[in-house]
């Protein structure tokens, strides 16, 4: 939580915001890039989940938890075992077959 806040707003806005306590108004966490969007819906779960559908879609789920792996980690040397898998398996071939640039 604290290490992506500083990475997402800065030190000095993350200290800011843990010691105030302060609720986040929308504008200003989407102006500071804490929030990506608004959802108003009666069922916010649903509306949340419809959400990320739309953002992800297309993208394999094996290539979305690598991602989400590599946004977490802070060493450069694991980045690369990380990432290594993707190479040559089923997303980046079925992704270099869509790219037309790469035939």
């Amino acid at each position: 939580g604290a290490r992506r806040l500083v990475r997402v707003v800065g030190q000095a806005r993350a200290l800011q915001l843990m010691l105030s306590c302060k609720k986040i108004k929308l504008e200003d966490g989407l102006d500071m890039g804490f929030f990506d969007d608004q959802l108003e819906e009666e069922n916010p779960a649903i509306a949340a989940e419809n959400w990320l559908k739309n953002k992800l879609k297309g993208v394999d789920p094996s290539v979305v938890r690598v991602m989400k792996r590599m946004v977490i980690n802070e060493d450069p040397e694991q980045e690369a075992r990380i990432f290594a898998p993707l190479w040559g398996g089923a997303a980046n071939k079925a992704a270099l077959e869509k790219n037309i640039k790469h035939r």
